[in-house]
């Protein structure tokens, strides 16, 4: 008995099959051959296909239950409801990044305190007993209130649930009063590190300030209290593209375990900057090789130290672990895996969905704060659901 597989050429004379176990298996031209046609294979192919879930000699209907067992555990990201639940707290931002739509001249945008709640209350209506709360912006910490009341008002609401809060900041803004309130709640932080002072300030400007100096500044505040546990985040520019081997160096000495090597995505104002700012496919990945082995050799010399999308197609080669990123989830874990809540009250499937808003472009809107749960999954189309404004509700 023979499971569903995909195939592609692979090479001169091989073949790449996968299931969706997120198994796979190399064979050659004679081994495809073979195995599609049910002619006889080795015993040593036999077994390899078996253990993977491509072929059973035994029992067909021990060997659908083993399966289906193994699809399950696969993506069992698709049974157990939206886990992340992003905040978009503000469309401001104090610095003037060269890929963001964000900045100073769209500053006004403030979630409010109705909007929160009636966000929040939704969320929870996931029924999924992990939650991730996640503040992004613009800057989360120019609504640094809401971002409090969202905390506190969940809570009080949380009945049994767990959620963890996670912020995504430059923390140029950090005051005494956030890192108390970060410290006491449990508050995971993913700050803003796009390389050493000259990279990062030419990324990130700051206008009438240094960004790299005030977020030396304020990182280190907080790693005193929170330790090494606050994560980064890396955008790759043009700008970037020199300088792989000390872009890895400054998350080292800085004191991070990992980089996550982001490429630009060409929305908003990226894409009206592209020629500047941006770079084909291929100039990406000669950048990314570069980073990825001078961090093997980085290992070599006894430095424990990750690329995190490196890591993420690992565990799902080798552990088949499909993991919780929704970007590399198959189906899309837009929706399924996410939705951001903007500012204003408009639901969206994802950040991206929420990016392409900020474009003139709704299609990825899958509701307001004002709609029923059940309508964000099943209401009409997105490209025909009406964008409501909730403004006035707060």
């Amino acid at each position: 008995m023979k499971s569903d597989f995909h195939f592609s050429h692979f090479g001169k004379s091989e073949y790449l099959i996968t299931n969706y176990a997120g198994r796979y298996c190399f064979l050659t031209e004679r081994e495809f051959q073979a195995y599609c046609t049910g002619k006889p294979l080795s015993p040593e192919t036999e077994k390899r296909l078996s253990e993977n879930f491509f072929l059973s000699a035994d029992d067909p209907e021990a060997f659908a239950q083993d399966y289906s067992r193994a699809i399950f555990r696969y993506r069992n990201y698709l049974f157990s409801g939206t886990g992340l639940h992003i905040f978009v707290l503000t469309s401001c931002c104090n610095l003037k990044c060269v890929y963001c739509q964000a900045s100073t001249v769209s500053c006004g945008e403030m979630m409010t305190e109705s909007v929160a709640e009636r966000s929040v209350d939704l969320a929870l209506k996931s029924p999924n007993r992990y939650l991730s709360f996640e503040f992004q912006g613009g800057e989360p910490l120019m609504n640094f209130p809401i971002m409090k009341h969202i905390v506190l008002y969940a809570e009080r609401k949380s009945s049994g649930r767990v959620i963890r809060f996670n912020l995504v900041s430059n923390l140029t803004l950090l005051t005494e009063e956030m890192i108390d309130f970060i410290e006491e709640h449990h508050i995971s932080v993913s700050t803003s590190l796009d390389g050493n002072m000259e990279l990062h300030n030419r990324n990130r400007p700051y206008p009438g300030s240094n960004s790299f100096l005030e977020w030396k500044r304020n990182y280190d505040r907080l790693s005193m209290v929170l330790g090494h546990s606050i994560g980064a985040i890396q955008t790759t520019t043009r700008f970037s593209l020199d300088y792989p081997e000390e872009l890895v160096d400054h998350y080292i000495d800085s004191g991070f375990s990992c980089i996550f090597v982001r490429p630009l995505t060409p929305l908003g104002y990226a894409a009206s900057r592209w020629t500047e700012i941006g770079y084909t496919a291929e100039e990406f990945i000669k950048f990314y090789r570069k980073v990825f082995f001078y961090i093997l050799e980085k290992g070599k010399q006894g430095i424990h130290f990750a690329e995190r999308h490196a890591a993420l197609f690992l565990e799902k080669l080798f552990l088949h672990r499909a993991g919780n990123y929704t970007e590399l989830t198959s189906p899309c874990g837009a929706a399924l895996g996410q939705l951001a809540y903007n500012y204003d009250g408009r639901i969206y499937t994802c950040d991206e969905g929420r990016m392409m808003a900020e474009m003139g472009d709704h299609t990825f809107q899958v509701g307001t704060v004002d709609s029923e749960y059940e309508e964000l999954y099943n209401g009409p189309s997105n490209s025909d659901h009406p964008c409501q404004n909730t403004r006035e509700h707060g």
